[in-house]
């Protein structure tokens, strides 16, 4: 499996009860990846698997 790491300066969250929405951003304003993700332990787990954990890690350039 080939990881590509890309710069995010942005995320946007829109929690909902069932899903949520989310839309990364690069520096310039274009959008990197956007999607939707069950908000379930289950749900958030399997996106999180598919190559996306370092968008959700928590992880700050400061």
């Amino acid at each position: 499996m080939t990881v590509i790491a890309t710069a995010v300066a942005a995320i946007g969250i829109d929690l909902g009860d069932k899903d949520a929405r989310y839309a990364c951003l690069k520096e310039e304003g274009k959008f990197t990846e956007e999607g939707t993700v069950a908000m379930t332990p289950a749900g958030l787990l399997e996106h999180l698997h598919k190559g996306s954990s370092n968008r959700f890690s928590g992880r700050s350039k400061r």
